[in-house]
């Protein structure tokens, strides 16, 4: 239980559970149902905290007959299937192909998914500066998030393919390249839903979310 790569599952699920038991005891849906606010903080919020407002009825038809919902679906499908599908199997490539002791590559097959988080966080960043520089309106959003998304799926995608091609050590720099270079990709998509019937983002969300899950398994 405590030794091998079980550990890591048993460690984050018994995490998941903790934060969830504690979750429940200290969060609450609004800050008048918390028993151990201050009398002066509850004035101060209720205040300057605007009142949730009754959301409107969920339009399924309008959603249902969206392109942009399906679009979304069919692209997280994909950057699911490239992400488990690099997740999983990576481990075994670099024993199997590239010789390398299945047992002590755990820092080499974790190495993507770090630079990936570097990644993001750096494509974050220069898309933001981009849009708020560039004159007076900045640069286009829209031509951000095309670009980032060309970038984030075609050449990755020309990654692995010449990476099933070269059975030598620059097919593990092209697979490292395939991760970072997902980063554009898989930071546009995860916002694209909030786009789709701004009053009803989750909906969105949760088709994405579930059908692209399925599909992978």
């Amino acid at each position: 239980l405590l030794d091998g790569w079980p550990l890591g599952f048993y460690l984050t699920g018994s995490l998941s559970v903790v934060w969830y038991i504690a979750w429940m005891f200290i969060a609450y849906s609004s800050p008048g149902e918390h028993p151990r606010i201050s009398q002066e903080e509850l004035q101060h919020l209720e205040k300057t905290v605007p009142k949730p407002q009754v959301a409107p009825d969920i339009p399924w038809r309008q959603i249902l007959t969206c392109r942009h919902v399906y679009g979304i679906i069919i692209v997280q499908t994909c950057c699911n299937y490239t992400n488990y599908g690099i997740m999983s199997t990576l481990p075994q490539y670099l024993a199997d192909v590239q010789n390398f002791d299945i047992s002590s590559n755990g820092l080499i097959s974790s190495l993507p998914w770090l630079c990936c988080f570097l990644t993001i966080n750096l494509v974050a960043n220069l898309t933001d500066h981009l849009k708020r520089s560039g004159g007076r309106g900045g640069v286009s959003i829209t031509l951000l998030r095309k670009v980032n998304q060309l970038v984030g799926t075609l050449v990755p995608g020309a990654c692995l393919v010449l990476a099933g091609e070269i059975q030598c050590f620059l097919a593990v720099l092209l697979l490292l390249l395939l991760v970072q270079l997902m980063a554009p990709h898989t930071l546009h998509q995860r916002r694209q839903h909030a786009l789709v019937r701004p009053p009803h983002p989750h909906v969105a969300l949760t088709a994405r979310r579930v059908i692209g899950q399925a599909c992978d398994v």
